[in-house]
């Protein structure tokens, strides 16, 4: 089926899957080279939940401090999971629309996608629940119901039932031919 709009929607997706591979690729090349040698990025800082680059011109100590031991294995470690969660769900969402495209809608291949899908925003939520951050003085810990990526779970989830349904009224159309 020649459609412009899940032409377009392929399109976005595999640019979308692009940018999350090279995401993924720098964050895990700079907590590799920081895990190594903390030293090797002077100008990377971290302030409230967020990491900097300091600029030229500007003192550090304005701009944040320097992470080391366990909080900067996790703080790249949920990262790179979040990045690679979505990059699954970019993935599956690309198979879903391309099938669409050939016109095999309502085959196991869909429903099984869903399902992935809704496990995958099943961990992301996981990632979520706690999150950690510390600031020069203190660490914070906070605990959070984000309840976007339950209900994005329970969305696929029922999106797969539908394509199950879908699947069986197809099979019992084909058997009645």
């Amino acid at each position: 089926m020649n459609n412009k709009i899940l032409n377009l929607t392929i399109a976005i997706g595999q640019v979308i899957r692009s940018f999350l591979i090279f995401i993924f690729i720098i964050v895990i090349f700079i907590a590799l080279l920081h895990l190594v040698n903390s030293e090797a990025l002077p100008f990377l800082r971290y302030e409230n939940g967020s990491f900097n680059l300091s600029g030229q011109g500007s003192p550090m100590d304005e701009i944040g401090f320097k992470l080391d031991g366990w909080f900067l294995i996790w703080t790249f470690f949920k990262m790179s999971s979040t990045i690679l969660c979505s990059l699954l769900i970019v993935t599956q969402i690309l198979k879903i629309i391309r099938s669409i495209k050939s016109l095999e809608t309502f085959k196991q291949n869909n429903i099984n996608a869903f399902r992935k899908i809704a496990m995958i925003f099943l961990v992301i939520f996981g990632l979520n629940i706690f999150d950690v951050t510390q600031s020069s003085e203190q660490l914070q810990m906070t605990f959070q119901l984000s309840l976007e990526h339950l209900l994005a779970a329970a969305a696929c989830y029922i999106l797969s039932e539908v394509f199950k349904e879908g699947n069986k009224l197809m099979e019992d159309n084909q058997l009645t031919i």
